[in-house]
């Protein structure tokens, strides 16, 4: 049992942080669903996490991995926000209305009245 343990670890470990991002985006799309501002939700997820690392890390690690640790989150965290907001704004931004420009312009004419036979 306790080599199967320590050979399933990883795994265990990748099947927490993917129930945990599940469960971060279901509150994220909740939370903004809501009305909460995209900005205020970062600096609340920001904050968490922190709260959260900070002591695995002065523990397990010294104050410099600390720092890393945190600036590596906020790092995460910021280019995330990025990428969102450069998905929201593709999403947002206006279509142009080419319509006009791709219509041909091609003559009218009528029969004319003058055939001479």
């Amino acid at each position: 049992m306790g080599t199967w343990l320590t050979n399933a670890k990883p795994y265990l470990m990748l099947l927490a942080v993917q129930f945990g991002s599940a469960g971060m985006f279901i509150l994220a799309m909740d939370a903004i669903k809501k009305g909460m501002s995209h900005y205020v939700f970062i600096v609340y997820r920001n904050a968490i996490a922190s709260i959260t690392l900070a002591p695995f890390a002065f523990v397990l690690e010294s104050i410099v991995g600390a720092i890393v640790v945190v600036l590596g989150l906020y790092l995460v965290v910021w280019g995330k926000s990025k990428e969102r907001k450069g998905q929201s704004q593709m999403l947002t931004s206006p279509v142009e209305d080419n319509s006009q420009e791709d219509q041909c312009h091609l003559p009218v004419t009528a029969p004319s009245n003058d055939n001479k036979a």
